[in-house]
């Protein structure tokens, strides 16, 4: 098993807000979920050069959903 150390870690990515649910894949996207700051919200994909690609709900929630949230 290969240990990291903390020099090993980097950040990536902006623009997420409440990012609390968070899927790595192989292929390289980061699947995280993604709230809107009116209300609303859905997942997004975050490419391994920051790229973030929002796929939102278009409808049938309601007005006060929130992914993972309360």
């Amino acid at each position: 098993m290969t240990m990291l150390s903390l020099d090993d870690l980097s950040f990536f990515g902006a623009g997420l807000r409440r990012p609390e649910c968070v899927a790595c894949t192989a292929a390289g996207p980061v699947w995280v979920s993604h709230a809107l700051p009116e209300g609303g919200g859905g997942v997004a994909r975050l490419d391994a050069d920051g790229r973030l690609h929002p796929l939102l709900a278009k409808s049938g929630m309601p007005d006060d959903f929130m992914p993972n949230g309360r």
